[in-house]
């Protein structure tokens, strides 16, 4: 080859074009370029820390939510408002659940299963965060309503009904987007193949990962919505600040929401940047 002016071939070539006399010099060289042996798979221990970190979260949900349903007569658990803890436990369950369906790849489900899973995550994420954070400022602002009502002398009842309406309706927001994302371009199950750029275009290596055409179009309506909650929730923990904790732990739940807050802001550019 370097007599006719050719470059020399790259070692990836070599196992593609000779690969029976490479195997003969050395059996292992050439079976890191096999296809078979180079799929990027999330992996056992991987899918087990997953599946093992969704647990712990969804049981100790549940376990905290059966401790407050038993003790929902004693004092402490009446002036927390049982029925927003229910609703924050079953948002964090919810979230717990989506690490199960990422836990998942083609190695060890069908293409078929796969976009189920893929399917299953933008659904349990965002009705996760959704009920989470809105029975958090739906609690706080049930507080601020009675403590900061201008007629201090008055007797006054909020029910949880009454300030429950913000809940309504970013639920009802997160269904109506995801439906129309579930109908138009759902999230699918994908393995692409990752090109050698080499003197011959050789395909040795793939990634699989959930995919949508229209990801974006989606997820930021999404997005705006779950972070508006947020802020809302915040803001309802700031005018609430001065209320006793007996009645609202609003600096607790302040510096929740702020760390939470933190981890949107920098993960969501981290995780575009990694999958780019």
């Amino acid at each position: 080859r370097s007599s006719l002016g050719l470059d020399l071939l790259s070692e990836v070539d070599l196992c593609r074009i000779h690969r029976d006399l490479m195997d003969e010099r050395d059996p292992n060289l050439c079976r890191k370029y096999d296809p078979l042996s180079n799929h990027f798979y999330i992996g056992t221990g991987l899918r087990a820390m997953g599946f093992t970190v969704s647990a712990i979260i969804i049981l100790s949900s549940i376990g905290f939510m059966l401790w407050t349903f038993l003790d929902r007569d004693k004092y402490i658990i009446k002036v927390s408002q049982p029925i927003f803890l229910h609703i924050i436990c079953v948002g964090t369950i919810l979230m717990g659940a989506t690490i199960i369906p990422k836990s998942l790849d083609d190695e060890v489900v069908s293409e078929n299963g796969g976009d189920i899973a893929c399917g299953s995550i933008p659904w349990l994420l965002s009705l996760g965060w959704c009920f989470s954070f809105s029975a958090l400022f739906s609690k706080t602002k049930r507080i601020n309503e009675i403590f900061h009502n201008p007629n201090r002398f008055k007797r006054i009842k909020v029910d949880a009904k009454d300030v429950m309406k913000p809940m309504i309706i970013l639920l009802v927001s997160n269904i109506i987007v995801l439906s129309i994302w579930t109908a138009m371009s759902p999230m699918k199950w994908d393995r692409d193949p990752i090109i050698w750029e080499d003197e011959f275009v050789t395909v040795d290596r793939s990634r699989g990962g959930c995919v949508s055409e229209d990801f974006w179009y989606f997820a930021t309506p999404l997005i705006v919505i779950d972070i508006g909650a947020l802020l809302y929730a915040i803001q309802q923990a700031y005018v609430a600040r001065k209320i006793s904790t007996e009645f609202a732990e609003s600096e607790w739940i302040a510096l929740a929401m702020s760390f939470n807050m933190l981890v949107a802001f920098v993960g969501i550019p981290v995780m575009i940047i990694a999958d780019d």
